[in-house]
């Protein structure tokens, strides 16, 4: 399935997902939320996926909430900018949805992880950190 901020990649049962938005620093959005979420839910569903893989492409992981977005970002309905409202699956959005996937699921944490970047790690069953990696 393609998505909009996530690329996917299955080879020999692992499925891999990339957070796509390099020039932004994978900054995310409510549609990364979204996209998540359904990944999730399909790789839980696919018999082929053995275990699922988050990274970042290019330098860094995710530079946390893309401020760029502007009030939608951080509008009266939190459940926007964690992709709650339209994502498929369990409740609580793409946290909800990585914590409900049986397949183990592996942070692959490449440089910087900020805010909602550290926390869509947390209900991952392994974190995995660069050499290059920050926290904040």
């Amino acid at each position: 399935m393609a998505y909009e901020t996530i690329l996917t990649e299955l080879k020999d049962g692992v499925l891999t997902l990339t957070l796509d938005r390099p020039e932004q620093l994978n900054a995310y959005t409510a549609q990364m939320g979204i996209d998540l979420a359904d990944a999730f839910v399909a790789a839980d569903e696919d018999d082929s996926v053995r275990v699922v893989v988050v990274t970042g492409a290019g330098r860094h992981f995710c530079a946390g909430a893309d401020m760029g977005s502007g009030s939608d970002s951080f509008g009266g309905d939190g459940d926007r900018l964690f992709g709650a409202r339209k994502a498929p699956g369990p409740k609580g959005g793409f946290v909800g949805a990585i914590y409900a996937c049986r397949k183990p699921s592996i942070a692959a944490i490449n440089g910087a992880a900020v805010g909602v970047g550290v926390t869509m790690t947390l209900p991952m069953d392994i974190r995995i950190a660069s050499d290059k990696a920050k926290f904040g």
